[in-house]
C-alpha cells in the first residue's frame, strides 16, 4: 500500500552477527523490495557471499579507509591481515556480479586524507559505487572534529578523488558533498551547532522518502532525529506514516531552506541525507520544468505572447 521500494538493515552493531540475517534478507527480497545490508564487512565469509549475493541485495560496506594503516586506526581491534581479507572478499563479491555494492566512508580527523585511497580501493576491488559523508558530531564524538587545516586538506583530497572516480566511471557522492553546507558555511564549529539556525539551502524530502524503525519498534523520521513518530509494536505503520505528527514534520522540513530553523530534536545541520535530498530536489525540479514546457507548448498554440510570459514567471518563482 505504501509503495516501499527498499528496506535497509542496519543497527547499533553488526548485522552479520545476527544468526537470522539470511532469513531476514531473503524475506525482504521475496516481497519484491531491494534489501540494503549495512555492514563493516569484517564478518563477511565466502559462504555468506554465496548465500546472500543476489540481484535485489545491496551490500553497503562501511569501509572508512582505503589503506591498512588508517583502517586499523578506525578499527583498532583488527589488523592489517583483516583489512586484506576484507579486500579479497569484497573482490569476490564484486566479481560474482550477483549483488550491488557501495563502499561507505564517514569522514573524521582519523581518515580525512583517505578519500582518494577509498576510490583506489574501489578500483582494485571492482566496486562502482562510493558514498562519502562527514561525521555527525555530538558531545561523545567531539574528539573526532576536523580542525581548519584538516578541513582544507579534505577538500583538496575530495577534488582528487572525484577526478579518479570519473576516470574509472565510479558513481560517488563527492560533487554533492563539495557543494553542501559542510563546505559552504564557515568553519567547522559553525557547521556543528546543535540548535538555532541552519544553513541548509535545499528542501528536505526525507519525510516522504525514508523512515527509521529501531529494534524496539519506535519510528523516527530520519537517522538524525530523536522525534518519535509512533510505536510500530502498538500501531500499524500506515497509521503512523499518515499521522498528523508526520504530516507536520514533512511540512516543516520541506520549508527548512526558507525558514532556516532546525527541527526539534533533529540534527539538521549534520544531515546524513543531504545527498539524497539534493538528488530528489533535482529530479523534482526537472519534472516541474518538463511539465511547464508541455504546458507552454499547448498554451503557445492559442496565445504565443501570454504563453512566453507565463512560462518565465513560473520558472522564476520555482527558483526563488
Amino acid at each position: 500500500m505504501l509503495g516501499t521500494k527498499k528496506i535497509q538493515i542496519v543497527g547499533k552493531g553488526e548485522p552479520l552477527l545476527n544468526p537470522e540475517i539470511g532469513k531476514m534478507i531473503k524475506f525482504v527480497v521475496s516481497l519484491g523490495m531491494e534489501c540494503i545490508l549495512v555492514t563493516s564487512g569484517i564478518h563477511l565469509t565466502e559462504g555468506m557471499i554465496d548465500e546472500l549475493a543476489m540481484p535485489n541485495v545491496r551490500f553497503w560496506i562501511s569501509l572508512h579507509a582505503g589503506t591498512p594503516d588508517v583502517w586499523c586506526k578506525v578499527h583498532p581491534r583488527h589488523s592489517a591481515e583483516d583489512f586484506y581479507r576484507l579486500k579479497r572478499r569484497i573482490s569476490i563479491l564484486s566479481k560474482s556480479k550477483k549483488a550491488k555494492i557501495t563502499l561507505h566512508s564517514v569522514i573524521n580527523n582519523i581518515n580525512y586524507s583517505e578519500t582518494t585511497n577509498m576510490v583506489r580501493f574501489a578500483v582494485d576491488t571492482g566496486v562502482k559505487n562510493i558514498n562519502i559523508r562527514p561525521i555527525w558530531l555530538n558531545s561523545e564524538l567531539s574528539s573526532l572534529r576536523l580542525n581548519s587545516e584538516q578541513h582544507s586538506h579534505l577538500q583538496k583530497d575530495l577534488l582528487e578523488a572525484e577526478k579518479l572516480a570519473a576516470k574509472y566511471f565510479i558513481n560517488n557522492s563527492i560533487p554533492e558533498l563539495l557543494k553542501s553546507h559542510y563546505f559552504n558555511c564557515g568553519n567547522q564549529e559553525d557547521k556543528d551547532l546543535a540548535g538555532g539556525k541552519t544553513t541548509i539551502s535545499t528542501p528536505c524530502y526525507i519525510g516522504w522518502l525514508f523512515t527509521r524503525i529501531d529494534s524496539s519498534g519506535l519510528v523516527f523520521p530520519c537517522c538524525g532525529s530523536g522525534l518519535v513518530m509512533g510505536d510500530n509494536c502498538l500501531s500499524k505503520f500506515s497509521k503512523i506514516w499518515f499521522s498528523d505528527m508526520y504530516r507536520e514534520f514533512r511540512r516543516i522540513s520541506k520549508n527548512i531552506h526558507k525558514t532556516g530553523t532546525v527541527i526539534e530534536k533533529t540534527d539538521c545541520d549534520k544531515c546524513g541525507h543531504y545527498v539524497l535530498n539534493v538528488r530528489a530536489d533535482y529530479i523534482l525540479r526537472l519534472k516541474f520544468i518538463r511539465a511547464r514546457i508541455n504546458s507552454f507548448k499547448n498554451a503557445f498554440k492559442s496565445s504565443p505572447r501570454s504563453a512566453v510570459r507565463g512560462i518565465f514567471k513560473n520558472i522564476f518563482e520555482m527558483w526563488e
